[in-house]
């Protein structure tokens, strides 16, 4: 603890004063809907302060650790941080960091991807600021292939990109849509964006997200979605109607008949024209 706390610390409390942490408020900010009450008390909102601050969860950590901390009148996290840190010592500046991190993690791992319930039946528009990519993946049982497509759009609803990456062979729909995300997340780790929502017809995908199970491939599968995800600051799924997904549905067809894969950026293809314009109707 020599001078500098861990580096992994350091990222969760840049994250968490930086407002990046997936809490209901931020999630509700960007129109995800999303339960609103702590898991962990049942009574507030999950602001980033209730959650690390006022929850008595986060009181009774704080207790655990034996910092005697301010509570003061703070309006924001950061502010209540510098509160603190003056007061504190290097070890006792760790502890809490680390105390941080724990109690983010207990929540994190309650609530990994709750957005199962979100039920979109018309596209719309992400914040300003944000990308929403669609995602989806077709099967062809006959020919044995599948096809992933995924189209991205900006705060305005205009085009940015698509992608479309034939796949030989056939496995279940549910481990096709799966296996479509975690395509996406790896080609987005090159793009590098800062705010992302992704939205797929998938339930069973969304809803797998928060589970624990490793029992089958399509665990796996989910295993490594997880994983892909946290290399993510912002970037959301939640689950949409398919009529809300058509976009990305003509795409991942259109794959279906490629032989290898196919980027557009900028000026969207023909045959995607019709449902980007509906989508902004």
């Amino acid at each position: 603890m020599e001078g500098e706390d861990p580096p992994k610390m350091r990222n969760f409390m840049w994250q968490a004063c930086s407002h990046c942490l997936r809490t209901a408020d931020l999630l509700r900010s960007k129109r995800v809907d999303c339960e609103t009450k702590c898991v962990l008390c049942s009574t507030s909102d999950k602001s980033i302060m209730h959650l690390l601050i006022e929850c008595p969860f986060a009181k009774a950590c704080w207790g655990i650790a034996c910092l005697n901390l301010f509570d003061g009148n703070s309006s924001s996290l950061p502010e209540w941080v510098e509160q603190n840190t003056k007061k504190l010592g290097c070890e006792q500046r760790v502890l809490r960091a680390k105390s941080h991190f724990m109690e983010w993690k207990t929540l994190n791992e309650k609530e990994l991807v709750d957005q199962a319930h979100v039920v979109s039946s018309k596209w719309t528009k992400p914040e300003p600021g944000w990308l929403k990519i669609n995602v989806d993946a077709p099967l062809d049982v006959r020919k044995g292939g599948m096809g992933f497509g995924w189209v991205i759009r900006d705060a305005n609803g205009i085009f940015k990109a698509a992608r479309a990456v034939p796949v030989t062979g056939v496995c279940s729909p549910t481990e096709a849509e799966t296996m479509a995300i975690r395509e996406l997340l790896s080609w987005l780790k090159d793009q590098s964006p800062s705010h992302v929502l992704i939205e797929t017809d998938a339930l069973k995908v969304v809803q797998g997200l928060n589970s624990r199970s490793f029992d089958s491939a399509f665990d796996l599968l989910l295993c490594d979605v997880r994983d892909l995800l946290r290399s993510f600051s912002s970037t959301f799924i939640s689950f949409v109607k398919r009529s809300a997904n058509r976009a990305a549905h003509l795409v991942a067809r259109e794959a279906l008949s490629l032989s290898d894969c196919r980027v557009w950026t900028d000026h969207p293809p023909s045959f995607l024209c019709n449902v980007l314009s509906s989508d902004l109707c």
